[in-house]
């Protein structure tokens, strides 16, 4: 029951999640700024796995997921998703999570609104352990991805918008 539970609070770190809220809740420039942040959240967790290649608690358990596109002239790059799949380090779920809280909490900066975005990441982050996705560091590591991707963003945006 309690891996139910996980699995469901999890989702709210999906990419799916993530573009849906995206969508539905920020304006035109911040549903820029957010689909930013998840470009350059996205190169960082693909860096630190390259990086770090500890395989996640239930690597062994993960499916192909990538097998149906066999295509021959495909099977490298299916072959390294697959492998940067198994790979855990950095929470990309928590740091998806952090990064929309702030990019909502810079748009709506109440004090409350930060309180509830660190304590929804911390949750999402108990719940990939729970569901032996990620260790404690990884959690904290994806905190910090979470950070440092909204600021790169936020410059990148600067840059762009000044």
């Amino acid at each position: 029951m309690i891996k139910i539970f996980a699995f469901i609070i999890s989702l709210l770190g999906s990419i799916i999640v993530y573009l849906l809220a995206s969508y539905f809740l920020l304006d035109q420039i911040n549903f820029f700024r957010a689909i930013l942040g998840l470009i350059v959240l996205i190169i960082l967790i693909v860096i630190l796995r390259t990086i770090f290649t500890k395989e996640r608690p239930d690597a062994h358990l993960i499916k192909k997921r990538f097998s149906h596109l066999s295509h021959a002239k495909l099977s490298f790059i299916t072959h390294k998703l697959e492998e940067l799949n198994k790979r855990k380090f950095a929470s990309g779920h928590v740091a998806r999570v952090l990064l929309f809280g702030l990019i909502y909490y810079s748009m709506v900066p109440e004090f409350y609104y930060l309180i509830g975005i660190i304590l929804v990441s911390i949750i999402v982050g108990f719940s990939r352990v729970i569901l032996k996705k990620h260790t404690k560091v990884d959690i904290l590591f994806g905190l910090i991805v979470g950070v440092v991707s909204f600021f790169l963003s936020e410059y990148i945006s600067l840059l762009i918008f000044s």
